[in-house]
Parts: structure tokens; sequence; C-alpha cells
């Protein structure tokens, strides 16, 4: 599914959440269109549009001895067609591109892959796990995706004419995912080489099954992507492939192994800026995480809360119908998590899951 990258808790109403104390923002301008921003002697930081929110994607490219390892390709558009051109012909002219490393299977990563391995002929890396949501998401027919995305909705709770309306919204994946690419599956402590450093590959699951990182010790560079942004908080939600799932256990993991990235670490995002002070803002976002829980028990009282229910009472009002179908399936991992902890338990109703607080 594509990703909105704005986590529900930015979306209570208590309005959103401002920036930690201790982050930092690397002292460099954002790349101008079709210009690029060095970031180390060996990284190139640009942005393409996106048609969605946050309107745009940082992707980088390392230089190496064979020539450029791409990291991250954009969404399918005539915007990024065109991008690309300017880029491979600007910034990027004079060596070859020699590899495309896509960290998620979500379409402003991985929709133009297909487009750009065969204009430069190079090889594209994912993880197995990427590669998978990817194909299924890609093959997913419209009238599937209709059936699962209502038995998903009737189950949280929300009427027909209403989950009709958010339905229609949420299928766009095939518009903004080219053909798919061969791809080479890359797997976690793989090292790519660029040409001042050693990036070694760590893989992750939250806000997506196996999002794809790399990691520079010796220069205490992580390229963190989607997994971790200093003010856009990465959405964890469940698939209405699995609407049981769990996915901020893993997240909630993952976040509570950053402690190492202290105020000397770069960490490069794939929205807004590079910054310094990555376990603070894990620490952040462990406690946005929280705060939503804790809501979500209050809420419940002693009675107890559909999927729907509670993101009508949590969520900010005047959703778009895009913004409803996300919003509607971070609550339910978090509402997944409390059972997975035993805060909570859930009982189907007339068809619909019931979460209501554990005595």
């Amino acid at each position: 599914m594509r990703a909105v990258l704005v986590c529900l808790a930015n979306l209570v109403n208590e309005g959103k959440v401002t920036m930690a104390k201790d982050i930092i923002p690397l002292e460099v301008a954002p790349p101008a269109p079709a210009k690029a921003t060095m970031i180390a002697d060996d990284l190139l930081w640009f942005r393409f549009t996106t048609p969605h929110e946050p309107n745009y994607v940082n992707l980088y490219a390392l230089d190496t001895n064979d020539g450029w390892l791409l990291i991250d390709c954009g969404v399918r558009s005539d915007a990024t067609a065109t991008n690309w051109k300017y880029m491979l012909h600007g910034p990027l002219a004079g060596k070859k591109v020699a590899g495309i490393l896509v960290s998620h299977h979500h379409p402003d990563h991985l929709g133009y892959a297909g487009a750009l391995a065969a204009l430069t002929n190079a090889p594209v890396y994912m993880a197995s796990e990427e590669l998978k949501a990817g194909r299924w998401s890609a093959d997913l027919s419209n009238q599937d995706f209709d059936i699962m995305a209502h038995e998903a909705f009737a189950d949280f709770g929300y009427k027909e004419g209403q989950a009709k309306k958010t339905i229609k919204a949420a299928n766009d994946y095939r518009l903004m995912v080219w053909n798919l690419p061969d791809i080479t599956i890359v797997d976690e402590f793989h090292v790519f080489a660029s040409k001042n450093g050693k990036w070694v590959v760590r893989i992750d699951a939250g806000h997506s099954p196996g999002h794809v990182s790399l990691i520079d010790l010796d220069r205490k560079i992580y390229l963190s992507l989607d997994c971790l942004m200093p003010v856009t908080s990465p959405r964890v939600a469940v698939s209405i492939a699995d609407i049981n799932d769990d996915p901020l256990r893993p997240y909630f993991s993952y976040l509570a192994g950053l402690s190492y990235l202290t105020n000397d670490w770069l960490v490069v995002p794939s929205h807004d800026w590079p910054f310094y002070g990555g376990g603070a803002r894990a620490t952040q976002l462990q406690g946005i995480h929280h705060k939503l829980l804790d809501d979500l028990i209050e809420a419940a009282g002693e009675l107890s809360l559909s999927t729907a229910d509670a993101t009508q009472r949590l969520a900010t009002p005047q959703l778009s119908d895009i913004g409803l179908f996300y919003a509607s399936c971070e609550m339910r991992a978090h509402l997944n998590y409390l059972c997975t902890i035993g805060k909570m338990n859930m009982e189907t109703e007339n068809g619909i899951s019931q979460f209501s607080v554990s005595q």
C-alpha cells in the first residue's frame, strides 16, 4: 500500500508533534529541482516530486568505483521520468549507474524502478519480503482489492457508504508502480562499497515488512530512509491482507535498538532533511506511539471500541478519504498491539471486531 508517512499519533486532537530539542538539522540547504547536494564525499542528495503528501521524496546516489549506486526511484509518473532525465544528464552525468537499491515496496521508492532499470541496464536490489509485498500489491486486481478492502472496513465497523468512498481513494498502487524489473535479493549485513565508505545493510519491519537501510559504521552515517525521520513519522499500519497483524511490535524493537545513534551520527532520511540526534528522535517516536496506546485504553473505558470508533474519537476531524483509510489501518495496528501485550481483548460482534480493556 502507498505510504502516507504520517503516523496517526501525529493526528490526535492535541495537534502536531514538534521536533525533539536534541534533533539538529545538517547545515545544508535542500537540493533545488534537477540539482544535487553533497552531504558526504561520496553521497549525493536530490528530491523528486510525488502526487501525495508530503509531495516529495529524498533520493540518494552513492559514488562507487563501478559507478553510481542509486537509492530509491520515485513514483511512476511523467514528472519522475523528466526528473531522472535531468539527473542522469546533469549531476550524475559522466558515470554509469552500477546499481539501484530500493529500500521498500511503497510507490515513492519502488514505482519507477522498472523504467529506471531499463534506462540504465543496472541491477535492482531489494529485500525478499519487500519484493514479495511489491509483487502482491502490483498483481492485485481492482476487483480483488475492493473485495479485501470492503471486508476489512466491514470488520473495522464502517458503514458501506463511508467504506466505499474511502476504499476508492486508496486503490492506486498499480497507477504509481511500473512493471517490476528483475530483482537481485539483498540480505541483512550485505555490504555496498562506495569510494570512501562501506555501507552495511540492515533490514527492519514495522513501516514495511523488510525495509532496507544502510549504515556506514566508520563515518557514523545512517541512511535511515523511511524508518527514521526528524519530523515526519513513519506510517505503521496493518495491510488489508492481514488486518490482525501487529507491525507496531517490530517497530518498537527497531526504535529501542537505536540508542547508539548519538549526536555525532548523521541520519539521512527519505523525507524532511538529514539530521543529528537519531537516538533522541527514536525515543520521541516511542513516546508518540505510547501516548496513542494510552489514549485508546482511556477511550475504551469500561465499554468496547471498534476500529472505526477509535479512529473517529482520536484522529483529527475532517480527514480526507485517503487519510481516513490509512488512519484506520494505523489505528488497527495500535489496537492489535494492545492485544499482543495483553492490555486489550478482541471479540467479534456482528462481523465487527470490538476491543475492550483487559480486566
